[in-house]
C-alpha cells in the first residue's frame, strides 16, 4: 500500500506510484512491491504495523489462519511481519516511526530475532495432481532458495544439505516435498541456533485449484502431511501465520494438531488490521491531493464491516481509483475485475446454486439488497 511523488523526466511535471503489496495497479509501477521496498523508496505507507504488534504482544499461538478477501493486504503484512522478525535483518530504520516502534517490549523481544520462511501458494495448482506438484515445487524452491547459505553450513546435517540442494533445484520427490518446510526449519535452527517462523500465503489457492479440477483428495492429505510435520514440532518451530480468503475446517489437514486460531471478517482482534479505516482513506486522498472525492469514494465503495463495528474499505479498489484520478482527475469509480481464479470459483459456485440463491442473485444484481448472518465454518 504506497504511493510516491516522482518527477517524470523531461517533464517536470509529478505523478503518483500506486501499489498493493505485489499487485502493481498503474501503468507507472509494475514491479512487486514488498514492505521493505515501499519504505526504502521513500513512498507513503498507510501503517498497519499493528498487525504484527497484536500477533506478537503475548505469545502468539503455535498457527493462526487469517481469512479475508482479495486485494485486503495480506500479502503485503506478511512482507511486514517477515521483515520485522527476520534475523537476518536489521530492520530499525524501516519501521521507525511506525506504530509498532513504540512497544519497546515487542521490538526487544522479537525485531530481528528468527529465522522466517515466507512462501507464497498463489500460483499453485493445475489440471492435474502432477502439474500442481511441479508447481508446488517451484513455490517451496522459490522459498528455499534464499537460504542458499544452508547447503555450506557445517551446523546442518550432511543429509539436510542435500536435500535442501534438492528442494533448491526443484528436484525433491514427493515424500521430500511434502517434509520440506520442515527440514527447512530444522536447518534454520540448526544454523541459528532459533526456532523457525513460517508464513504461508494463499494457503487456500491450491485447496480451491483442486476442487475445481478433480484432486481435492490428492492435495489435501499432501497439505495434511506438510503442516503436520512442520507445526507440530516445538523443537524447531516458533510459530506460524496463514493467510487466504477460505477458510479450511478439517483439523486433521495439520495432522491431528488443532491447537490453531482462526480469524476472519467477524472477529473482533484483527479487525482494522487488513484494508483501509475510513480515518486512513480519507488521509490518503489528503496526501494524495484528492481529498474531494471523499464523497464520491463513501457512496461507491460503501466498506465492508469486519468485526462487530469496524468498516473498512478494501485497498486494491481505493489504490486504483486514486491511479486513475492521476491519469485523469475526472475519472469515475470502477469496479476492480475478479482475477481469472477467482471468476472460475464463481462460475462454479453459479453451477451449485439452489434456487434460492439464484433469485437472491438476481436481487442483487438489480440493485437490491439483502441481510443475512454469515457462517465462516
Amino acid at each position: 500500500m504506497s504511493e510516491k511523488n516522482e518527477k517524470q523526466s523531461g517533464t517536470g511535471e509529478s505523478f503518483c506510484k500506486v501499489t498493493l503489496g505485489n499487485e502493481p495497479l498503474c501503468k507507472a509501477s509494475q514491479d512487486s512491491k514488498p514492505f521493505r521496498e515501499i519504505r526504502e523508496s521513500g513512498s507513503i505507507y498507510v501503517d498497519k504495523t499493528t498487525f504484527a504488534e497484536s500477533l506478537l504482544d503475548w505469545c502468539p499461538p503455535k498457527a493462526s489462519i487469517i481469512l479475508h478477501p482479495h486485494g485486503f493486504g495480506k500479502t503485503l503484512n506478511l512482507s511486514m511481519l517477515r521483515d520485522f522478525c527476520d534475523i537476518r535483518q536489521d530492520s530499525r530504520a524501516i519501521f521507525e516511526g511506525l506504530a509498532i516502534s513504540q512497544n519497546k517490549e515487542v521490538c526487544d523481544k522479537w525485531m530481528n530475532q528468527y529465522p522466517v520462511v515466507l512462501v507464497s501458494f498463489r500460483e499453485v495448482g493445475g489440471d492435474s495432481t502432477e502439474q500442481a506438484m511441479k508447481t508446488m515445487a517451484s513455490a517451496i524452491g522459490t522459498a528455499c532458495r534464499e537460504f542458499a547459505f544452508l547447503t555450506d553450513s557445517e551446523a546442518v546435517y550432511e543429509t539436510d544439505r542435500q536435500e535442501i540442494r534438492e528442494l533448491m533445484e526443484e528436484q525433491a520427490d514427493r515424500v521430500l516435498l511434502s517434509d520440506s518446510l520442515y527440514q527447512l526449519s530444522r536447518a534454520l535452527h540448526k544454523h541459528f541456533g532459533k526456532r523457525a517462523i513460517v508464513l504461508i500465503d494463499d494457503y487456500d489457492v491450491p485447496l480451491l485449484r483442486a476442487r475445481q479440477n478433480g484432486y481435492y483428495k490428492e492435495m489435501a492429505d499432501f497439505l495434511n502431511s506438510l503442516y503436520g510435520a512442520t507445526m507440530t514440532d516445538s523443537h524447531c518451530f516458533e510459530f506460524g501465520v496463514l493467510t487466504g480468503c477460505l477458510p479450511y475446517t478439517n483439523p486433521s489437514m495439520f495432522g491431528g494438531f488443532d491447537n490453531f486460531v482462526e480469524d476472519g471478517m467477524s472477529d473482533v482482534v484483527l479487525a482494522d488490521k487488513f484494508g483501509f479505516t475510513s480515518e486512513e482513506v480519507d488521509a490518503l486522498l489528503a496526501q494524495t491531493g484528492f481529498i474531494a472525492k471523499k464523497d464520491e469514494i463513501q457512496e461507491w465503495y460503501k466498506g465492508y464491516l469486519m468485526g462487530r463495528d469496524t468498516e473498512v474499505f478494501c485497498p486494491r479498489d481505493i489504490m486504483a481509483y486514486i491511479a486513475a484520478l492521476q491519469d485523469n482527475p475526472d475519472a469515475k469509480p470502477e469496479q476492480n475485475l475478479c482475477s481469472p481464479a477467482e471468476v472460475e470459483f464463481i462460475r462454479k459456485a453459479a453451477e451449485d446454486m439452489t434456487d434460492y440463491s439464484a433469485s437472491v442473485t438476481e436481487d442483487l444484481l438489480a440493485g437490491g439488497c439483502i441481510n443475512f448472518g454469515i457462517d465462516e465454518k
